[in-house]
């Protein structure tokens, strides 16, 4: 399900507006983003973007382009990574409820401050992968 491309200098990942396909992870480079109103906000390795695409129907809010040569990104396509989670039951449920509660703090999020680059902070996804780990371990969990 993982997937992993090269780009030169200046190379686009994805524009505004288009379907949002991959979840994104920076390998090696640099990567630059442009949202609407936004400053330039550069990403290096271990970074991602467009997480929602994983999780729900998602259109870009900004432009990725290659800020270096020889840039590398992982990629996932939301499909891909379902039928593969899909295979292993707990994981699968795992991803069910981490998906259910990733899209509630989406819809209890200003639309407008919307763009590709993560919304949640730290503590946010602490929480939700906390409360994804309970339901998991129960064994009377949906």
């Amino acid at each position: 399900a993982l997937k992993f491309y090269h780009y030169a200098r200046d190379d686009e990942c994805f524009n505004v507006g288009e379907t949002g396909r991959f979840t994104w992870f920076v390998h090696t480079g640099s990567f630059a983003y442009f949202a609407k109103n936004s400053t330039q906000q550069l990403l290096h390795p271990t970074k991602w973007v467009a997480e929602p695409a994983l999780w729900t129907t998602w259109w870009h809010r900004g432009v990725l382009k290659a800020a270096t040569s020889g840039g590398e990104m992982a990629y996932v396509a939301s499909k891909d990574f379902a039928n593969c989670a899909k295979m292993h039951p707990r994981p699968w449920q795992f991803c069910r409820n981490y998906a259910r509660r990733f899209v509630s703090h989406m819809n209890a999020t200003d639309f407008q401050t919307f763009s590709d680059l993560p919304f949640l902070d730290d503590e946010a996804v602490k929480t939700i992968l906390d409360e994804c780990d309970a339901m998991v371990a129960s064994p009377h969990s949906p």
